[in-house]
């Protein structure tokens, strides 16, 4: 299912989202977690960048999930801090710190010295 996925990375185009968004559907149907799970996690960037905000929360939140039952604490900070982004740009300052100040913490006890 990720053959032919990586030649959408970095690109946030309408099209690029929706065969992110094609490719997360078929995942879905052949119970391929893995697929849908990096498909969800470039879906919440590519959304985040082009500013469909809600979008973005929705998928950053499943990739979430997702990335807490497999334990990568590395990824799930990852998409935290584009959840801090979604709040940002709503205002919610609040929640906007806690998601940073979660995905910091989860990078730094993982040891990813880039965190």
């Amino acid at each position: 299912m990720t053959t032919g996925f990586r030649t959408w990375l970095g690109r946030t185009s309408p099209a690029a989202l929706a065969a992110l968004e094609s490719l997360h559907d078929k995942a879905m149907d052949a119970n391929d977690d893995t697929s849908s799970l990096l498909c969800s996690h470039h879906l919440a960037l590519g959304y985040y960048q082009t500013g469909k905000h809600a979008l973005a929360y929705e998928r950053a939140t499943a990739a979430i999930d997702q990335y807490r039952v497999v334990n990568d604490p590395v990824n799930e900070a990852l998409m935290l801090n584009v959840l801090g982004g979604v709040y940002y740009y709503i205002g919610d300052n609040e929640n906007r710190l806690a998601c940073n100040k979660r995905g910091l913490e989860l990078t730094r006890d993982a040891g990813d010295i880039k965190g």
